[in-house]
């Protein structure tokens, strides 16, 4: 109930920090809801929508951290919440890379995609210090 007041009364970056550390929690939720459908109501066609899923929204959450971490002025209330938030979605990110067997995909792939990392880090570094 403290995480919607806070994002009622917030400011833009302190809403968009409360909305990184939702979208951690719900990609998280996901998973273990996920995790349950390996028992015995076994369906991988719904396991495979909700890790879809659940990798959707951690890097919604991701996004939104990245957003707030990188500005000078924030609180550090709403630093704490952004880092939790990116903690979060990445924990949840490596569970859908494991449990969706994309690590066999990453691990033939693996210099093209350590390419393609390093030009989007690059990217998104041009991006920060432009701002």
């Amino acid at each position: 109930m403290r995480i919607l007041e806070r994002v009622r009364a917030g400011s833009g970056v302190d809403r968009e920090a409360s909305y990184g550390l939702q979208a951690g929690l719900l990609a998280i939720g996901l998973i273990g809801i996920t995790l349950a459908t390996f028992g015995p109501f076994f369906f991988l066609s719904l396991a495979y929508v909700l890790m879809a899923a659940a990798g959707a929204i951690a890097l919604l959450g991701w996004r939104w951290d990245d957003r707030v971490l990188h500005l000078a002025k924030t609180r550090s209330r709403v630093r704490t919440d952004a880092q939790v938030g990116r903690i979060l979605s990445t924990v949840s990110l490596l569970f859908v890379v494991y449990y969706s067997g994309l690590w066999i995909l990453l691990a033939v792939t693996w210099p093209i995609v350590l390419l393609f990392g390093l030009l989007a880090w690059s990217a998104h570094r041009a991006r920060v210090a432009a701002r």
